[in-house]
């Protein structure tokens, strides 16, 4: 697997998992809105939300880690002169994939993060319903 491989399938991968963010987290806003149970769909909601946003940034950093390897694998077999700015070269190309994990993951952690404030502000009691009765 080359350089510009992990380039191909990497670009696949920011897309699908964005999109997927961005889509569910707007769809689950508008859910959760419209919905009789509110309280209750917006906590598993945003679970699956953050969920989806963590991937999206370990996605980012796995790629990074190995688009850094394969250009430190590339960067050993060169004249010692060129190495530092080739290394520079690779490092500025292999921050491109965590700011696409950053990017991407920005929108299901924000919604995740606005929906379980939303659910847990709203519960009515924190240790569930009571098995006493007031007397």
């Amino acid at each position: 697997m080359s350089f510009n491989d992990v380039y191909s399938w990497a670009g696949y991968l920011f897309a699908v998992l964005g999109g997927i963010g961005l889509a569910a987290s707007i769809a689950a806003i508008g859910v959760t809105i419209r919905s009789s149970r509110r309280v209750q769909f917006a906590m598993r909601v945003s679970t699956v939300l953050c969920a989806v946003g963590l991937c999206c940034f370990a996605a980012g950093d796995l790629c990074y880690w190995l688009s850094m390897s394969f250009g430190q694998s590339a960067i050993a077999h060169v004249d010692p002169s060129d190495k530092w700015q080739l290394f520079q070269a690779v490092e500025s190309e292999s921050g491109g994939f965590f700011r696409y994990g950053i990017f991407s993951a920005i929108a299901p952690l924000l919604s995740g993060a606005a929906l379980f404030i939303y659910g847990f502000s709203r519960r009515k009691s924190l240790a569930g319903p009571s098995a006493v009765e007031p007397a």
